[in-house]
């Protein structure tokens, strides 16, 4: 079931208790709770990143 999306109007009308409850329990520890299509677009994303700098030291 997809998660609730917070905006901060909603979060600001919280406690900081019930804002670190919401935050701890968006944190996906089991990459197969990730989708498929989000998962490869952040691994592309940070090859893409590690070659820039990779590229940067060895100049």
């Amino acid at each position: 079931m997809p998660r609730k999306l917070w905006n901060a109007a909603e979060l600001e009308k919280l406690s900081r208790a019930e804002q670190q409850a919401i935050f701890d329990e968006s944190i996906v520890t089991d990459l197969s709770e990730v989708p498929p299509g989000f998962l490869a677009a952040v691994r592309a994303d940070a090859e893409r990143l590690i070659a820039s700098r990779e590229s940067q030291h060895t100049d």
